[in-house]
C-alpha cells in the first residue's frame, strides 16, 4: 500500500481509497470498487487469438495503462448574503485533488424561456477567473454566482414604469448575464416567478463532469436557491411512511475487554491522540489531577459524506447526555445538576470535541 501521490508517480490514473494497512479493507468502499472493477475486467476480457504481439506489448512499460477515473465527489452548497444581496456557491470537494471550474450550462424561466446567452461560466469569489483551479480534498472555495438589484426592482415595484430591469446580474466574462421579472404590482407576486440554472461542475483533471440544477428567485423579499429535485408536497409525497422501530436494548454480552492492542489497532490510536481541556492549561505535570479515557469502536453504516458537522456535533451531545453517559459519569466524578456540553473547534464533521 503507498499513498496516492506516490502511485501516481508511476501510474498517472490511479485512485485512492480511504484507510491505512489497519483499515482499509474494513472499509464498504473499499468493497464496493473491488467488486465494480473485477466485474467490469470480467465483462470486458478479451477473445482468444493465435496473435502473439498483444500478449509481448502489455509486458511493455510504455504501453499506457487506461484506469476508470475516480467519481467526482463534489456538491455545490448555496450561500445568501442578505445585506448584500448577494448569492454564492461553495464547492464542497469530498473526493481526491482535482482540477475543477464551473460553468452554466442552462438557463430557463418558469415558461422555459430566456432572453440573451443561456450558458456562461461561473466565476471564482476570490479573484474573478472563469478557469479551472486545483481544489482539494475537504476544499471549499467559493463561486460568484448572482447579484440580485433589491433596490431596483423596490423601485419598480413603488412606481409606475417598469424602468430598472436586470433585477439579476450573473457575474461572467467577458461580460455579466442578466435577467429581469415581468411587471408586477407586489412583491408577493413574485412568488410564481422563478429561474432554473443547471450547472455543470468539469473536472479536467482527469476528465469528468457532474450537472446539478438550482431554482432561484425571491418569496416576497427574501431570496432562495434551492436544489433540484425540490421535496415533494405532502400531498403527493404517497403513503406515510412507516414508523421507525423503538431501540432495542444493546446487546452487552458481544463486548469484550482485552490488552491485546493488535486485535483493536484502531483503539491503539486513542493512546497517541493529544486531548486537551482549559482546567489543566498552565498546570505542571505533577499537578495534573488523574483522568479517564474511555475508547469504544462500534460498527455502524457509513456516514454521509455530505452530512454537515452540525447535525453530527447535535447527535453526538444528544448522546452525551443520555442519562446512562450521565450515571457513568457521576460514578468517576462530581458533576453539577446545570453542567452542560460546549462545542470546542475541530475538523468538520470528521473529529468531533465537546467540553
Amino acid at each position: 500500500m503507498v499513498s496516492a501521490a506516490s502511485a501516481r508517480s508511476s501510474f498517472p490514473n490511479a485512485a485512492a481509497l480511504p484507510g491505512n494497512h489497519f483499515t482499509i479493507l474494513n472499509n464498504q468502499r473499499t468493497f464496493n470498487t473491488l467488486q465494480r472493477h473485477l466485474r467490469e475486467a470480467a465483462q470486458s476480457e478479451p477473445s482468444q487469438t493465435t496473435d502473439t504481439s498483444s500478449s509481448t506489448d502489455l509486458n511493455r512499460r510504455d504501453v499506457p495503462v487506461h484506469l476508470p477515473a475516480p467519481p467526482i465527489e463534489v456538491r455545490l452548497k448555496p450561500e445568501i448574503d442578505t445585506a448584500n444581496s448577494l448569492l454564492r456557491l461553495r464547492v464542497l470537494n469530498r473526493g481526491e485533488l482535482g482540477c475543477f471550474r464551473v460553468a452554466v450550462i442552462d438557463a430557463r424561466d418558469e415558461d422555459g424561456n430566456w432572453a440573451g446567452p443561456r450558458s456562461w461560466p461561473v466565476p471564482w469569489l476570490e479573484d474573478g477567473s472563469v478557469g479551472a483551479k486545483d481544489v482539494p480534498k475537504f476544499g471549499v472555495p467559493l463561486l460568484n454566482l448572482a447579484r440580485f438589484d433589491f433596490l431596483g426592482l423596490q423601485q419598480d415595484l413603488d412606481g409606475t414604469k417598469w424602468l430598472n430591469g436586470d433585477h439579476w446580474a450573473f457575474p461572467s466574462l467577458p461580460q455579466p448575464v442578466t435577467f429581469s421579472y415581468s411587471p408586477v404590482g407586489r412583491w408577493s407576486d413574485l412568488d410564481t416567478q422563478y429561474i432554473v440554472l443547471t450547472l455543470r461542475v468539469i473536472r479536467d483533471k482527469p476528465e469528468g463532469h457532474v450537472d446539478v440544477q438550482f431554482k432561484i428567485g425571491a418569496e416576497g423579499s427574501r431570496l432562495y436557491c434551492r436544489e433540484l429535485p425540490e421535496e415533494a408536497e405532502r400531498n403527493d409525497a404517497g403513503p406515510e411512511p412507516a414508523p421507525m422501530p423503538e431501540p432495542s436494548p444493546a446487546l452487552t454480552n458481544r463486548w469484550r475487554h482485552t490488552s491485546d492492542g493488535s486485535k483493536v489497532p484502531a483503539l491503539m490510536n486513542l493512546t497517541h491522540s493529544s486531548m486537551s481541556h482549559p482546567g489543566y492549561g498552565g498546570r505542571q505535570w505533577d499537578e495534573v489531577p488523574p483522568s479517564v479515557r474511555v475508547g469504544m469502536l462500534i460498527g455502524c453504516q457509513d456516514i454521509n459524506q455530505f452530512s454537515s458537522g452540525t447535525e453530527l456535533r447535535a447527535k453526538l451531545t444528544a448522546f452525551l447526555d443520555s442519562v446512562p453517559v450521565r450515571e457513568l459519569l457521576g460514578s468517576l466524578t462530581h458533576v453539577p445538576a446545570d453542567a452542560a456540553w460546549t462545542n470546542l473547534a475541530a475538523m468538520g464533521c470528521w473529529l468531533l470535541k465537546l467540553l
